[in-house]
């Protein structure tokens, strides 16, 4: 588990990412920030420790954003970078968004989830 000091309220379930050296909920075009992991548990305010489940340097399935104009994925985007969309606290990955943080390692458009890697790009000495 990762504990971080919260940038704002933030609900169970909820993806983050490091602002600031803090984690918030992550939103759409998250390509300049990196994602720290998922909220274990809800946080109320500001400044109150979040405790998450890690992401960075694993691979996670991840429902695929079916409202866009590309709601499949192909053989020939394996490897590829995505973006994330966000709804609700709800997140998926985005087959419109080649910007992303989220590195494409298979896929099952009938179910409509993917797998992807997090890279694990965030470090933090405490």
């Amino acid at each position: 588990m990762l504990k971080m000091v919260a940038g704002g309220a933030i609900s169970k379930g909820a993806l983050c990412v490091s602002s600031s050296g803090k984690a918030v909920e992550a939103a759409a075009d998250v390509t300049t920030q990196i994602i720290v992991g998922v909220a274990a548990e809800a946080v109320a305010a500001a400044d109150d420790i979040v405790t998450l489940y890690p992401l960075n340097g694993q691979l996670l399935e991840i429902d695929v954003d079916t409202t866009g104009t590309a709601t499949t994925f192909a053989d020939s985007d394996i490897g590829f970078d995505f973006d994330i969309s966000v709804s609700s606290h709800d997140f998926f990955i985005d087959p419109d968004d080649t910007t992303g943080p989220l590195i494409l390692q298979s896929y099952d458009n009938d179910r409509a989830t993917a797998v992807v890697f997090v890279p694990n790009t965030f470090i933090q000495m405490m």
